[in-house]
C-alpha cells in the first residue's frame, strides 16, 4: 500500500507528464546512499587525477590518516526549479563516517527503500556530531573529538617538507554545517537523480580535500599550499583549530612576497581557521563534482 505522500507525488507526475507514468503507479525502487572519498583523501598529495598532478606548490607532501564527516537528513524531493519540492522519501538519521578507514574510499551509510521510481531532487545536510549518531569506521577518540568541538568534519593527517625535515601533524575540525539542495548530478550534469523501478540506484556524497589547502575560496586559478599551515604549528609540530585562528590571512605572503589574501567575499573573519572551515562547507558534492545549492546553518 502506497503512502499519501507517494499518492500526491504520483498525481503531480502524471499532471506534469513525467516519463514512466502509466496507470496510477510509478513503481518504486531503493536508493543506496554512500559517502565517497576522492583521490586526495585516499592517496594524499601529490597524486595524479584526470591526467594532472595535484601537488603543493611549496613542496610539501601530505597523507590523510582520518577524514570524518557527519551526514544527516538525506532527502528526495519532487523535482522543481527551486529544489524545495515535497519530500517523497528520506533518511533522517545522523551517520558519522571515516573515509580514510576504508581502502575503497566509499562507505555505505544507508538505504532509502521504496522511493517513487521517477526523477527527483537530491539533498542532504552536514551536521555537528552528537553522541546519538551511528558511526561507520571511525575511532571512538576521533568521534569524541568531533562531539567535543561541535564539528561536522574532523581531519587528521601528516605533512612532510620537501627534502626532509620534521613532519607536521594536523588535527582540525569544522563547525560550519550546511544544508545542500538542488544538487546537480556529477555523473551526467542533470539536476537530481532518476530512481530506477524495482531495483537499487546507488548515489554518493563526495567531500573534497583540496579546498582546505587552496589559496583562494574561488575555484579556477587556485594553488595548493601547506606553508601557512606549517607556520601555525607550535613546538609540538601539531596544527589545531586554535593554531589556525592565530594566522591572519591579511598578513600571509606567498613565495613571491605577494599577500595571499582571499577576496572571494565569502569570509567574515580573515583567519586561516575561518578560511578552512568555510572551505569544508564548500567542498561537498553529489555523484562526483556535482554542485549543490548551499545554506549555512
Amino acid at each position: 500500500m502506497r503512502s499519501w505522500r507517494q499518492s500526491v507525488w504520483i498525481g503531480l507526475a502524471c499532471v506534469l507528464g513525467a516519463a514512466g507514468c502509466s496507470g496510477d503507479d510509478t513503481g518504486s525502487g531503493d536508493v543506496v546512499i554512500e559517502v565517497a572519498a576522492n583521490q586526495a583523501i585516499r592517496q594524499g598529495f601529490p597524486h595524479e587525477e584526470a591526467g594532472m598532478e595535484l601537488a603543493f606548490v611549496d613542496g610539501w607532501e601530505f597523507e590523510v590518516t582520518a577524514f570524518l564527516v557527519a551526514i544527516e537528513d538525506v532527502e528526495l524531493r519532487t523535482a522543481s526549479e527551486t529544489g524545495d519540492g515535497e519530500v517523497v522519501a528520506s533518511m533522517a538519521e545522523m551517520v558519522i563516517v571515516d573515509l580514510a578507514s576504508d581502502e575503497t574510499g566509499s562507505v555505505e551509510i544507508g538505504v532509502i527503500e521504496d522511493a517513487p521510481a521517477t526523477r527527483v531532487d537530491f539533498g542532504f545536510s552536514t551536521a555537528r556530531a552528537t553522541a546519538a549518531a551511528r558511526v561507520e569506521g571511525a575511532s571512538s577518540e576521533d568521534v569524541q573529538a568531533m562531539i567535543d568541538g561541535g564539528y561536522m568534519t574532523f581531519i587528521r593527517g601528516v605533512a612532510t617538507p620537501e627534502g626532509g625535515g620534521d613532519p607536521i601533524e594536523i588535527a582540525v575540525g569544522s563547525s560550519v554545517a550546511a544544508t545542500y539542495t538542488s544538487c546537480i548530478n556529477g555523473k551526467d550534469g542533470t539536476k537530481g537523480m532518476a530512481v530506477e523501478n524495482n531495483t537499487s540506484t546507488n548515489v554518493f556524497i563526495y567531500p573534497h580535500l583540496v579546498h582546505l589547502f587552496w589559496d583562494t575560496l574561488g575555484a579556477g586559478d587556485e594553488d595548493l599550499r601547506f606553508a601557512p599551515w606549517a607556520a601555525a604549528a607550535g613546538d609540538d609540530n601539531l596544527v589545531t583549530n586554535d593554531d589556525l585562528e592565530t594566522v591572519d590571512l591579511t598578513a600571509v605572503l606567498g613565495d613571491d612576497g605577494v599577500p595571499l589574501y582571499d577576496d572571494s567575499g565569502l569570509l567574515d573573519t580573515y583567519t586561516l581557521r575561518a578560511f578552512v572551515e568555510r572551505g569544508m562547507a564548500e567542498s561537498m558534492h553529489f555523484n562526483g563534482i556535482g554542485f549543490c545549492r548551499k545554506t549555512l546553518r
